[in-house]
């Protein structure tokens, strides 16, 4: 008995599967079977995985909204041609039967199972670039943080324990979730492989709810240098950096040394590229001083690739805060802090020349006027002092604004 092979969707369908596998249905479009609805006319189906368009989301170009399902369990949605999503239904049967790249079979502890899904995922065409970054940061955290857990003890006080490691590292709960959504996903395909690598389902853990991250404050110059004592390597390297120059986490991180001068002591920071802007990014120098150079020159010395060798530290800073025992300090915060002071000190265009920002945007985003400023400015201004010549001394206040004794 031959099987009829499945219309020609490109490479994308072959993978690792036998394209006259009799166990895979061919793809098909939709008849209404006894007992059955009938089913939307665009409707995809391979074996016991279908899907369809989802008409209410519109288009895209070419690009549909499609919906997989086995049965009326939800396998996933994304945006796809009808060509990519031939080849994603098919990739879904051929893993629902065991057919998909077999990867490890030998696997005992949670290393092992992110290795094998991540080598399977990885290659996914319809799979976005900001997604794979995505995936990749969870994966790292998921293996320093319980790698060598047992895949037959991932119970709930497992999952604890993976939480413990990384709020010690300094993340916040919502990168967690993040790292435990992964988790689940990569562990959902490896208990439908057939034979499966885990036997039983992911515990579910609820980790707390810490609500909106008030990115407002700013903090105080004894508090940023507080907490650069008490950070470490790339972290400590980013905050001196950005304490001196009001650089942003995303400028400082991409430092390479040929954008530090040492013989002038400048370092020139490509801005972000503006919204909705053609436009290239903006370049500034800044000048820095000797202390900072030579904390440099060791680092160059030592053999490090770049100043700073991490693509985010804000977690870090965090973790740092901690143990200096002073409040929550961001990024976003150390450079509205440099904003207020230098606006404070010097004049509006060359703060601005050293922030990259217009004196407008600077005002509009950065700067906070607190209480003490307006107190300062009116006192400097000689206001606060006027006195007519008909009021008189107020003898003394007690708590109610009266006179003791009256």
């Amino acid at each position: 008995m031959t099987v009829e092979d499945p219309p020609d969707i490109g490479p994308l369908c072959l993978l690792s599967a036998p394209a006259s596998d009799a166990r895979i249905r061919p793809l098909v479009g939709s008849s209404k079977t006894q007992g059955e609805q009938m089913p939307h006319p665009d409707r995809i189906v391979v074996d016991t995985i279908s899907v369809s368009p989802v008409d209410s989301r519109g288009n895209r170009g070419e690009q549909r909204y499609w919906r997989a399902k086995k049965g009326r369990e939800y396998l996933g949605a994304q945006w796809a041609t009808r060509t990519e999503a031939r080849a994603w239904a098919l990739a879904l049967a051929q893993e629902d039967l065991g057919i998909a790249p077999a990867g490890a079979t030998n696997v005992v502890d949670l290393t092992g199972l992110l290795e094998a899904w991540w080598e399977v995922t990885e290659t996914d065409p319809l799979l976005k670039a900001k997604t794979t970054q995505s995936y990749r940061y969870s994966l790292q955290h998921l293996d320093d943080a319980g790698g060598g857990e047992k895949l037959a003890g991932m119970d709930v006080d497992a999952m604890k324990r993976i939480v413990s490691v990384l709020r010690s590292k300094g993340y916040a709960f919502s990168t967690i979730g993040q790292d435990l959504r992964v988790l689940s996903i990569a562990w959902n395909w490896a208990l439908r492989r057939r034979p499966p690598l885990v036997r039983h389902p992911l515990p579910s853990l609820d980790l707390p709810d810490e609500g909106p991250t008030n990115n407002n404050r700013t903090p105080t110059a004894d508090e940023i240098e507080r907490a650069i004592a008490h950070a470490r390597g790339n972290t400590r390297t980013a905050m001196l950096l950005m304490y001196a120059t009001g650089a942003r986490q995303s400028e400082v991180c991409g430092l390479s040394w040929e954008q530090v001068n040492f013989d002038d002591g400048i370092v020139t920071i490509t801005g972000k590229r503006k919204r909705r802007s053609s436009a290239l990014p903006t370049v500034r120098q800044v000048a820095l001083g000797e202390g900072l150079l030579d904390h440099l020159r060791r680092l160059r010395l030592s053999g490090q690739r770049s100043p700073v060798t991490a693509d985010t530290v804000g977690a870090q800073i965090l973790a740092a805060c901690g143990r200096a025992g002073v409040p929550p300090i961001t990024p976003h915060g150390i450079r509205r802090h440099v904003v207020d002071r230098l606006y404070a000190e010097t004049d509006p265009k060359t703060a601005s020349e050293i922030l990259g920002h217009s004196e407008k945007e600077a005002m509009k985003h950065y700067r906070r006027v607190r209480r003490d400023d307006s107190k300062a400015a009116l006192k400097a201004t000689g206001l606060m002092d006027y006195r007519p010549a008909d009021v008189l001394p107020f003898p003394h206040r007690g708590n109610s604004g009266g006179t003791d004794g009256r």
